[in-house]
């Protein structure tokens, strides 16, 4: 009954010839139990199959014991059960990882485009030195060795070029 509940939720009030029906639907273990994700078994599924788990019945040896397919199919209850609460716990921190990597990205596209302007900007400051650079002449640069004591911008300029 408990794969049942796991792998067709929408079922309520399952039956024996209802859950004999299921297993007899070769769909049932090559698509629904081979395609399982129990990390998208609901709450509502979740606690029902939790409740079969914890009758007295559910005892895998003895359920081994008298049918090694139920028993190995009970097995599979019990692990994705396992996995999916694992999954449910995670959930909230799976939650937080992708908003902070969405977080992330954002700034740091806005980082790079931040960059990519500043480079631009220093770009176009550079190619304008480098203009101004080639209109400087030999009478341009005797004016400014003979200065005994330049403007402080000047100076600043200098110590930084040299």
């Amino acid at each position: 009954e408990a794969a049942v509940v796991m792998v067709r939720p929408y079922l309520r009030n399952i039956t024996w010839p209802e859950i004999q029906q299921a297993l007899w639907d070769e769909s049932f273990i090559e698509t629904g139990m081979r395609n399982f994700q129990a990390e998208n078994l609901k709450q509502d599924a979740r606690d029902r199959v939790r409740r079969l788990m914890r009758r007295e019945s559910w005892d895998l040896n003895v359920v081994m014991a008298a049918s090694h397919v139920a028993g190995l199919i009970g097995f599979w209850v019990q692990e994705q059960m396992e996995f999916a609460y694992c999954c449910a716990e995670m959930k909230p921190l799976m939650t937080a990882l992708t908003q902070w990597h969405t977080r992330a990205v954002s700034e740091l596209h806005t980082q790079q485009s931040e960059v990519q302007t500043q480079m631009q900007e220093a770009g176009a400051a550079l190619e304008a030195a480098k203009q101004a650079l080639r209109s400087l002449d030999k009478k341009s640069l005797n004016s400014l060795r003979t200065q005994c004591k330049p403007p402080e911008g000047i100076r600043i300029a200098m110590v930084a070029a040299v």
